[in-house]
């Protein structure tokens, strides 16, 4: 399988694992990228060359970072190959440099509460949802855009000639002409979500193509992710919160409610671990999580209690 991998699609695949060695691997990615190292020699040449090349402007004379550390079976090549980076960036140093894709002037963010729509610089745009904050980096080869935490929804301009890359956890979203939407939420499982055109999705060292009316669900890192195809009312749930509305099916009760506190009008607090596992299903104004809890504890049976702007959700205690 690995055979038909191409050059192309190695590079690729380099340069935005160079990404996210340049703003620092968490214990799962420094396995999935191990264990991506591990099955191409391929791989390990292409990035020390990626490496080589990220490089800021401001730092261009300097060594670039140290490759992080291998598995024990490729040590030696990669320690060789450090040195060639280095030397690769010296010679580079003036001719081709990337910028950082965590630099501050690339930042967008949202307040809570708050969705904004912006045009990109290449006339994409992207609609960030409350609470969301992103990086960005575009240059000649490709647009990079890193999903700090929150909820985004993409509509990629065509650009045959740059792919469009998105980073959000371990997930790696590659787009040349479509619109899809992208969850990394803290505490609520990752999720992408295809409205028109195709995505390539890596994960778990995985990667599939994602169509229109298709979600994938990433429950945890380096776990098998889960593709389920759309019902057009279903999709439009899905994406209801561009319009104000959140719509759940199936979803934990404590994962909606970390989902309503995006919007900050007030606080849901589940006392009860076996009601936080509930799940909801249905559609609901974002900006009353107060509604919500009373329709919540009408539906399961549970008692709603409003302090200020904490709203208590518990069981409801046993008949005498």
């Amino acid at each position: 399988m690995h055979d038909r991998e191409t050059a192309e699609t190695i590079d690729d695949a380099a340069s935005e694992w160079a990404a996210r060695i340049d703003r620092g691997l968490s214990e799962p990615e420094q396995q999935a990228l191990d264990a991506w190292l591990a099955v191409d020699t391929r791989r390990i040449g292409a990035l020390a060359r990626a490496r080589a090349l990220w490089v800021h402007a401001d730092q261009a004379v300097a060594a670039p970072p140290t490759l992080p550390d291998p598995p024990a079976g490729l040590l030696g090549r990669r320690r060789l190959l450090a040195g060639g980076a280095t030397a690769l960036a010296a010679t580079l140093a003036g001719v081709l440099v990337v910028p950082r894709l965590l630099g501050d002037s690339g930042e967008l963010a949202s307040g809570i509460g708050e969705t904004r729509r912006v045009t990109l610089e290449d006339g994409s745009a992207v609609t960030l949802g409350p609470g969301t904050r992103l990086r960005q980096s575009f240059d000649t080869a490709r647009r990079l855009i890193e999903l700090v935490s929150g909820e985004a929804f993409f509509e990629v301009a065509q650009d045959a000639r740059r792919p469009f890359v998105v980073l959000a956890g371990q997930l790696t979203m590659r787009a040349l002409e479509s619109a899809f939407g992208v969850r990394a939420i803290e505490g609520v499982p990752l999720a992408v979500i295809v409205s028109t055109g195709k995505v390539r999705v890596g994960a778990g060292g995985v990667e599939r193509v994602l169509e229109s009316n298709m979600r994938l669900d990433a429950s945890a890192p380096g776990a098998t992710a889960r593709v389920t195809r759309l019902e057009p009312d279903a999709l439009q749930r899905s994406l209801a919160w561009r319009e104000g509305m959140l719509a759940f099916e199936g979803d934990m009760l404590a994962s909606v409610a970390k989902q309503f506190d995006r919007y900050g009008a007030a606080r849901i607090v589940i006392a009860d671990p076996v009601l936080a596992r509930e799940p909801i299903t249905g559609s609901f104004a974002a900006n009353d999580p107060r509604g919500f809890a009373r329709a919540i504890a009408a539906s399961l049976g549970a008692r709603v209690a409003i302090e200020g702007d904490t709203i208590r959700l518990s069981r409801q205690p046993p008949a005498k």
